[in-house]
């Protein structure tokens, strides 16, 4: 499940705020057991209408079972960033 809210701050910048939620149940999808939720704030800034850039921090956290850095973690902070070329 995921909630996505975006604000439009400029023509050409806007603010994403994304919270999400998963069950792995059985660990088929990511290799542990457990329930996910995690928390990003992103940035989106076109250059052109086809060229745009998205930094983004994202804090996860595994509820059940500690799942990041090879089983020893409950909690992760992760920071990213995309360049997107449309064509």
């Amino acid at each position: 499940m995921v909630n996505c809210i975006n604000w439009q701050i400029t023509a050409k910048d806007s603010i994403s705020l994304r919270n999400e939620f998963m069950n792995d149940e059985n660990g088929q999808r990511t290799g542990t057991a457990t329930r996910y939720v995690g928390h990003g704030l992103s940035w989106t800034h076109f250059f052109k209408q086809n060229v745009f850039i998205r930094p983004e921090v994202v804090y996860q956290y595994a509820l059940d079972n500690p799942a990041f850095q090879q089983g020893t973690k409950f909690t992760q902070l992760v920071a990213a960033m995309d360049l997107i070329i449309r064509f």
